[in-house]
């Protein structure tokens, strides 16, 4: 049977949601621990300028600057994994090896594979996808 790219980019995308979903206890409790040491240092700010408004300002200006940090990051991992996909579905030869032979074969899987890992950031799959 011949493997079709659009079946092998949908598997991959699915496979990518699925890891994007999960996330580690770490960083739920570095999440956390951020937040809180955010939330002591606002109410020591507050109770030292005597006026809460500052708290509030302080809070809104944090959530929409990481707000737009959280954006930009976004657009830049979306447009990145977009151009993978688009040069892997342009170039066969980077999925569909062209040897007879099992061990040619195996050889050219092996080369096309570092030649899919070199279209990522630092030819690693994992800072795209974390």
């Amino acid at each position: 049977p011949k493997l079709r790219v659009s079946d092998y980019l949908l598997r991959c995308e699915l496979r990518v949601l699925i890891k994007l979903v999960h996330v580690s206890s770490v960083a739920w409790l570095l999440l956390t621990a951020s937040m809180n040491l955010l939330y002591f240092i606002l109410g020591v700010v507050g109770y030292k300028q005597e006026d809460p408004e500052v708290v509030g300002v302080a809070l809104v200006y944090i959530f929409f600057c990481s707000l737009l940090v959280f954006l930009v990051l976004t657009i830049l991992v979306f447009n990145k994994m977009k151009s993978i996909f688009r040069e892997i579905m342009h170039r066969e030869e980077l999925w569909q090896p062209t040897a007879e032979d099992d061990n040619k074969k195996t050889e050219e899987q092996e080369a096309l594979a570092k030649i899919q890992m070199s279209l990522f950031w630092g030819s690693s799959p994992k800072i795209v996808i974390t």
